[in-house]
């Protein structure tokens, strides 16, 4: 039979674990990138008639007149990084690709992995 001391020094010994167990979930957590929510919307790049669509469920969308949509899903890396997977045969040919990306108002620049570089406007 225990006493209450060791009773006590138990119930003390599982509450610390639960504490330090709790804190490191809140850390890693905390460790995850924030979503930038000023990516989202509908962007046209300089000269081009394509629209890419950001949207908040981590799709996104590339097309215009003439041209079939291309699909696919998105997460941010970092406050001003997103790695970017089309779905369909695409996918098979350009593979994920992390893309940097800097949102000033109502422009959109995106570095791609190559370097090239885009200037997109809000489409509103």
């Amino acid at each position: 039979m225990n006493n209450p001391l060791q009773l006590h020094l138990r119930l003390s010994s599982r509450l610390v674990e639960c504490v330090l167990g709790c804190s490191l979930a809140l850390a890693l957590a905390s460790c995850s990138p924030k979503a930038n929510t000023a990516l989202y919307g509908k962007w046209q790049e300089d000269g081009a008639k394509d629209i890419t669509e950001f949207r908040a469920d981590g799709t996104f969308s590339i097309g215009g007149q003439g041209r079939e949509t291309m699909t696919g899903k998105y997460k941010f890396k970092s406050a001003d990084s997103i790695k970017m997977e089309l779905d369909g045969p695409e996918a098979k040919v350009v593979g994920p690709m992390v893309c940097r990306f800097v949102v000033q108002g109502d422009t959109l620049d995106m570095t791609m992995p190559d370097g090239t570089k885009s200037h997109n406007k809000r489409v509103k």
